[in-house]
C-alpha cells in the first residue's frame, strides 16, 4: 500500500521531526519525506489513522492526498 499525505513543513528541522515521528511507526516499508513538495510518501502495511494521529502530535498541519484504501475510481458515463 502507498499513501501520500500533504505536511506542512518549513524547514529541514521540521523535515527531520516528522521523519523521526513516522519512522517510529511500524509496518512503514519505505518513508519518503519532500521538503520541497512537502509531501510525505509512506509504502507498507500501515494504518493510516495511525499516521494522522503521529502528525498531528507533531504539530503540522497535514491532508491525504492518496489514502491507500480507496482505489481511484472509473469515469462513469452521465445519463441523459
Amino acid at each position: 500500500q502507498t499513501v501520500v499525505i500533504k505536511v506542512r513543513m518549513h524547514c529541514e528541522g521540521c523535515r527531520k521531526k516528522v521523519k523521526k515521528a513516522l519512522s517510529k511507526i511500524p509496518g512503514i516499508q519505505e518513508l519518503k519525506v519532500d521538503l520541497k513538495e512537502q509531501k510525505v510518501t509512506i509504502k507498507g502495511d500501515v494504518d493510516i489513522k495511525k499516521v494522522l494521529l503521529k502528525l498531528a502530535r507533531t504539530g503540522k498541519m497535514n491532508e491525504v492526498l492518496q489514502p491507500a484504501s480507496a482505489p481511484a475510481e472509473p469515469n462513469k458515463p452521465k445519463e441523459s
